[in-house]
């Protein structure tokens, strides 16, 4: 919520708020407490526009593009190139082990051997049709 202060500054706050009761228990106003969250606000504006500028420059590539977590192996981001060439969106493609995407005989080649570059490995890919490119 945005607070206005009489100078006419505005401050983003959290604010919590609880009925103020009688002796009767009669509701005869409010009491509570704001918080001032305006630099967590404007930090959050910001990352909002750094993924929005993120996007933007993945999506303009036309090769396509997956983001693979290294501990967990599992598709961390995607572009559009990459939707295109796998057929799926990237509701599909995002979370999934990269591997379903290699055909079985290229899984192997995954793993490269110690001082192999996995750049110079080629395999096929998989489309989320199941058919192969």
């Amino acid at each position: 919520m945005v607070q206005t202060w009489p100078d006419g500054g505005t401050t983003w706050v959290s604010t919590s708020k609880l009925p103020l009761r009688n002796r009767q228990g009669e509701i005869v106003g409010t009491f509570g407490i704001s918080r001032d969250v305006t630099e967590t606000k404007v930090l959050q504006h910001a990352n909002e526009e750094r993924e929005r500028f993120a996007r933007t420059l993945l999506d303009s590539i036309h090769t396509g593009f997956l983001l693979i977590e290294e501990r967990t192996g599992r598709i961390r981001e995607t572009n559009r190139a990459a939707e295109s060439f796998l057929v799926a969106h990237r509701d599909q493609i995002v979370g999934q082990a990269h591997e379903c995407f290699i055909d079985a005989n290229g899984r192997a080649s995954l793993y490269p051997a110690p001082g192999e570059s996995i750049l110079n490995i080629e395999h096929e890919y998989v489309r989320w049709d199941g058919s192969s490119f």
